[in-house]
């Protein structure tokens, strides 16, 4: 009699070792999810953060073509570089250029600094050198 007993008793704990098993899987399962869940979030935030930041950059270069546009309407309607007062113009020499930090000169005294990628107002480094300032050349069109 006593091998019947023990049959449904190892059944059982056969059992029990399974059901433990597979709490443990579904505890892993949740900390999966958890996870996933903070990962979703965190990636979320950072895509409505760049989507922002875009959205501002847009709006910061609205606000800057129309300042470009009031100052050059207060002045003689002639946009020019700050630096040798000459009028920009769309020829190489003339171009304006634009560094990192924002500033505007004509692509000459760009070429004439010490420090070619360094703004000559506030120090900003452009890796990159310089780019052309479309807004600028894109203003110089409408004239």
């Amino acid at each position: 009699m006593a091998p019947r007993q023990s049959r449904p008793r190892r059944a059982k704990e056969s059992l029990e070792t399974s059901v433990e098993s597979l709490k443990r899987d579904l505890q892993r399962e949740k900390l999966k999810i958890i996870k996933s869940k903070y990962l979703l979030k965190k990636t979320l935030e950072s895509l409505k953060d760049e989507l922002e930041t875009g959205v501002n950059l847009e709006k910061i270069s609205d606000e800057m073509k129309k300042e470009l546009l009031k100052t050059g309407e207060e002045d003689d309607g002639k946009l020019e570089c700050e630096i040798c007062f000459d009028g920009y113009e769309d020829n190489d020499e003339k171009k304006p250029v634009v560094f990192d930090c924002g500033h505007s000169i004509c692509k000459t005294c760009s070429t004439k600094k010490d420090i070619p990628n360094q703004c000559p107002f506030c120090r900003d480094y452009t890796y990159n050198g310089p780019k052309t300032n479309k807004a600028v050349q894109d203003l110089l069109k409408l004239d």
